[in-house]
């Protein structure tokens, strides 16, 4: 990804939130919170952001209202209002890990995710300070995780040209869908052809997560599920998931990568 791009894409979500839902959601939050009165615009409050450190108590008089507000009402709005307010720290954490993938835009793609699904399970109970630090640090440690099992993954992988003398069920060719699955066997590793379609499906949905279409937890969801064939119930129990969360998370995954393709088949 370009510094041009980078640029024009940060400009381009500012300008969105000039857009409604955006000042309506701001207004709401001036009525309810007295803090927020001196704010006419959320270019107001991006700018103290970026001013102030995440370690900064005064983050936490920003950052308390909108969790609450998203919390209360789950308007996916307040998703793209955090991500404006920590753009600045997404592309610190981008350049310190830099080392971690050979394609910046798919770091990116993972941070911006990495991020997302930090900021779906910040809970103002257990924790109602110091929120900036918290997403900061929890971000990189979900981003962390992520590549680490892509690690493991390309470290156990074999070289294609021994799958053909590949007899024993228990398989040599360990990856990271099998350790994510409790080495079950989910498939007959000496059917090549089928191997060579699954490695197709998984090349196409790694694409779908490196565009930040889809995450990395749904993407070992599908894969885990519907390539390799564990069963919905088995999978959750060996990745300690809830059932119901899980479902509706392949749900909607699989209805955005249908979409995708819908509208590739169209031009």
């Amino acid at each position: 990804m370009s510094s041009t791009s980078w640029e024009q894409d940060r400009k381009r979500l500012e300008r969105e939130l000039r857009s409604e839902p955006y000042p309506s959601l701001l207004q709401n939050l001036k009525r309810q919170n007295p803090s927020f009165r001196e704010f006419d615009s959320w270019d107001e409050i991006i700018v103290i952001m970026r001013a102030t450190s995440v370690k900064d108590p005064r983050t936490d008089e920003i950052l308390k209202p909108i969790f609450g507000a998203y919390r209360d009402g789950r308007d996916p709005g307040w998703r793209t209002i955090l991500l404006a307010l920590f753009w600045r720290e997404l592309e610190r954490i981008h350049g310190f890990k830099s080392h971690w993938d050979a394609d910046p835009e798919a770091l990116w793609a993972n941070t911006t995710w990495a991020f997302l699904e930090t900021i779906d399970r910040i809970n103002l109970q257990t924790r109602p300070d110091r929120l900036g630090q918290k997403i900061f640090n929890d971000t990189i440690h979900r981003l962390h995780d992520g590549y680490r099992r892509e690690w493991d993954w390309e470290n156990s992988i074999v070289d294609p040209s021994d799958w053909e003398n590949e007899d024993d069920d228990e398989g040599k060719a360990g990856n990271r869908l099998e350790t994510l699955m409790g080495g079950r066997e989910a498939v007959e590793f000496g059917d090549v052809e089928l191997r060579h379609d699954q490695e197709v499906e998984i090349k196409c949905l790694r694409a779908y997560v490196s565009r930040g279409l889809i995450s990395e937890p749904d993407f070992f969801l599908i894969v885990g599920t519907r390539i390799y064939g564990a069963s919905l119930s088995d999978y959750v129990e060996d990745q300690g998931l809830d059932y119901e969360s899980a479902k509706k998370r392949r749900q909607r995954a699989e209805a955005t990568i249908r979409r995708l393709e819908r509208k590739q088949k169209n031009l």
